[in-house]
């Protein structure tokens, strides 16, 4: 029984620490939704293409193809999918409010996961990971205390009193601690099976660095000692962090402050070297649940309308009502009640005589009288006790589904990262609900896959100089132009000289970190090619010309044609432009990385060939059709 006792109390959390972790997690999401709604295209990448031209990806191209999630992740119009967001960010309001946090937790969960299954190709590992550990979150007693409890200790010869927090332990601490370990034992175990991996003949930092994958152009990535260094160095802490969390209990004073501060160092660290924010803010928050009571009860005193809003009123009381044990008191008076007025005695009076009447009892004092019941009161009785009876079902029913979603939790992890057994579902529960491990996160960074996009969008229009109007091409980026918000014109050979130069920053091409995983993690190149590029590149077409008629109109946009012999660089203003004859140009260029040898002192880079070379024609979308019509009549 002491085993089981010890191994139980790794998983106590305090329950101010589960209210701190709800703010976090919802002001996550809320975070989250937010930053989808702001990123270029907003909601149309959730949209189906079947009903919204402008929507970025095609109804059946989808990893999804059982029945139950064409209805869960259905996209239609963008209206839709406004209500839907609209939905989804109410509900993140009231569980960051702690309004009935188990439920609303739980309806969160369900929206984010639908979320995610209408769009699944430009999330990463930090949405996987929110998604698991909001689920288990809902297993966690989160709410808001009217009275915060202690357990208080203390001798009365010598005074002193031992405060000690109200820890919980349940099924939810458990699911959400050992999803924390078994992520960073996840990374671990698949590393270590990978053949040949890099990680361990210590280039897979260097490699990583140098590749086009959320590479910020870190100066450690032409150092090829210290990128050595540094891949031993993430194995190890990787490594010990699950150890650690495993390991520290609560009675430890300082344990879990230590295992907070190391996670966020290792995720501090992966954020200098790579544009991953929302997987090493999301890994940074995870472990708040595991906050230690003596912080809280320094939170309680220091910023007690803060604390007061996370998690309730504390009656973390002192020895005395003034405080001084340096605990703040929530009894602000020792003074007795007052006595009744003479109203309230008199409505006092008036409720007697209604009992009487009730009951069918006479008199006017008596004790018989006032120890029997009254028939509401027995029906009250009645019906609180039946519903106490059915919350404990449901409670049992609760707990009974988070004990089946642990062990289902374990034997994912064992049949996917530990690749131990045989998995007795193939993992069909886990992908029907969005549940599941396999935590691959730069399992084997390749050194030949390196690549980056240039698109060129140009179109025929009339443009004013000098000595009059005329007609000229309008060349726009369009990458930047989505990064920027506004129309960034460019040139044909400084687009040509683009796709000719490897870029020492690749992720500051993209507007968005999504935007670049969605780019760069397709399933192949040539998959893009043949599908992907289609929808794409109808968005693209439809973003391009609404933003051209946008800052034409403003008189915003200006064309540079480049010098020739009679004429130096001419700038004109764009007055009006040939949308029938808007073109795509998309390139996709490979390289790879060259590793440091006895002739290479550091990491290279070289281009391999031209991935995809695609030039599309807005006008093979029947909306553009009036564009044409439009044209031939001015």
């Amino acid at each position: 029984m002491a085993v089981v006792k010890n191994i139980l109390a790794r998983f106590a959390v305090d329950h101010r620490a589960a209210c701190l972790m709800r703010v976090c997690i919802g002001l996550y999401a809320l975070g989250d939704l937010l930053a989808r709604l702001a990123m270029p295209g907003s909601l149309y990448w959730y949209t189906g293409n079947d009903v919204e031209p402008m929507s970025t990806f095609a109804v059946g191209d989808s990893p999804h193809k059982a029945t139950i999630h064409k209805y869960l992740f259905y996209r239609g119009t963008w209206e839709f999918q406004a209500a839907v967001f609209l939905v989804h960010f109410v509900i993140a309001m009231l569980y960051t409010l702690g309004i009935r946090p188990n439920f609303t937790g739980f309806l969160l969960w369900f929206a984010t996961m639908t979320m995610h299954g209408r769009q699944e190709c430009f999330h990463d590992g930090s949405d996987k990971y929110f998604r698991n550990l909001l689920l288990w979150s809902c297993f966690i007693d989160s709410s808001r205390s009217r009275s915060y409890k202690t357990d208080e200790k203390g001798d009365g010869a010598s005074g002193n009193n031992e405060k000690k927090a109200s820890l919980q332990v349940s099924i939810g601490t458990i699911g959400y601690i050992f999803q924390i370990v078994l992520m960073y034992a996840g990374v671990i175990a698949i590393r270590s099976r990978v053949p040949n991996s890099v990680w361990f003949d210590g280039t897979a930092v260097g490699i990583a660095l140098n590749t086009s994958f959320a590479t910020r152009n870190f100066f450690v990535a032409n150092i090829p000692w210290l990128c050595n260094i540094l891949t031993y160095f993430g194995i190890i802490t990787e490594a010990i962090a699950p150890l650690l969390i495993f390991i520290v209990t609560p009675s430890m004073k300082y344990g879990r402050l230590a295992v907070i501060l190391f996670v966020w160092a290792i995720h501090g660290g992966i954020f200098v070297m790579f544009n991953l924010p929302q997987w090493c803010l999301f890994a940074s928050l995870a472990p708040i649940i595991l906050t230690p009571s003596w912080i809280l009860d320094w939170l309680d005193i220091v910023f007690p309308t803060v604390a007061h809003v996370i998690w309730g009123s504390s009656n973390v009381d002192a020895k005395d009502g003034n405080g001084k044990d340096g605990h703040r008191s929530s009894n602000t008076s020792t003074q007795p009640p007052s006595p009744p007025t003479d109203s309230a005695r008199n409505e006092l009076r008036q409720r007697v005589v209604k009992t009487k009447i009730t009951t069918g009892t006479t008199g006017t004092t008596g004790s018989d009288n006032e120890q029997m019941p009254t028939i509401e009161a027995k029906v009250k009785s009645r019906k609180s006790s039946e519903e106490r009876a059915h919350k404990g079902h449901f409670h049992l029913f609760w707990k009974a589904v988070g004990v089946f979603l642990f062990a289902y939790m374990c034997h994912e992890w064992l049949s996917t990262d530990g690749n131990l057994i045989d998995s007795f579902d193939n993992g069909d529960i886990g992908q029907s609900i969005r549940f599941y491990q396999g935590w691959v996160m730069f399992r084997q960074p390749q050194k030949n896959n390196g690549h980056w996009f240039t698109v060129h969008a140009f179109a025929p229009a009339i443009g004013r100089e000098d000595d009059g109007t005329h007609r000229i091409m309008v060349d726009v980026d369009v990458l930047e132009t989505l990064n920027a918000r506004r129309i960034i014109t460019t040139t044909p050979a400084e687009m040509t000289s683009r796709t000719e130069t490897i870029p020492s920053c690749t992720t500051c091409l993209y507007p968005s970190w999504r935007y670049e995983r969605f780019l760069h993690q397709q399933p192949t190149l040539l998959e893009f090619k043949n599908n992907r590029i289609w929808p794409l590149s109808r968005h693209w077409c439809h973003m391009i010309r609404n933003m051209l008629t946008r800052d034409v109109s403003r008189q915003m946009v200006n064309a540079t044609l480049p010098a020739n012999d009679k004429h130096g660089e001419r700038v004109f203003e764009v007055l009006d432009v040939d949308y029938s004859q808007l073109q795509l140009h998309t390139v996709v260029t490979g390289f790879k990385v060259v590793l440091p040898s006895s002739d290479n002192a550091t990491f290279k880079k070289k281009i391999r060939k031209t991935e995809v070379d695609v030039t599309i024609k807005c006008t093979n979308w029947k909306e553009f059709e009036q564009d044409v019509k439009e044209w031939n009549q001015e």
